[in-house]
C-alpha cells in the first residue's frame, strides 16, 4: 500500500528548504543540489526577504550563505529561531573560509548547536548532501 492509496500527494510531504544568499552563483549551485534530492526549494536574498515572502510554508531547513566574515552566528541563529515560519528548521550555514566561524567551539558551545550545521565554502557537494540528509 502506497501513499497514493490514501489519496495523499507526495508534494504535500516533501521537505521544504528556504535558501538565503545574496550570491546568484551560490543560489544556483545549492538549489540544484537540493532539487536533485527532490526537495522543495524557495530562494531569498536575505532574512528580511524571507519575512516578505507571501508564503504559508513552514520550512524544514534553512540554508543560509553568510558572506560577512564578522557575522555573529549566535545572533543569526536567534533571528532564524524567532521567525515564526523558520523556528523548527535546521539551519545550515555556508561560510567563507576566512570567517571567524571556522572556530567550531563557538557553535558547539551555543544552545543552538544541535540545530546548526556550519559548512565552509567552497562547497563540497557530497559533504553538503550528507548534512542535508541527516
Amino acid at each position: 500500500m502506497g501513499i497514493e492509496d490514501f489519496n495523499l500527494y507526495s508534494e504535500e510531504f516533501t521537505d521544504k528548504v528556504i535558501l538565503i544568499s545574496p550570491s546568484e552563483e551560490i543560489k544556483t549551485q545549492v538549489s540544484n543540489l537540493l532539487r536533485s534530492r527532490a526537495l522543495y526549494v524557495q530562494m531569498a536574498s536575505s532574512l528580511e526577504d524571507v519575512a516578505a515572502l507571501n508564503s504559508q510554508e513552514i520550512w524544514d531547513m534553512v540554508v543560509l550563505h553568510v558572506s560577512d566574515p564578522e557575522i555573529d552566528l549566535i545572533d543569526i541563529s536567534r533571528q532564524v529561531k524567532n521567525h515564526a515560519r523558520l523556528s523548527r528548521a535546521l539551519l545550515i550555514v555556508l561560510y567563507e573560509p576566512s570567517s571567524h566561524l571556522e572556530d567550531s567551539a563557538l557553535v558547539e558551545n551555543s544552545s543552538f548547536s544541535k540545530q546548526i550545521a556550519p559548512i565552509p565554502l567552497p562547497l563540497e557537494p557530497a559533504h553538503f548532501l550528507v548534512k542535508v540528509a541527516t
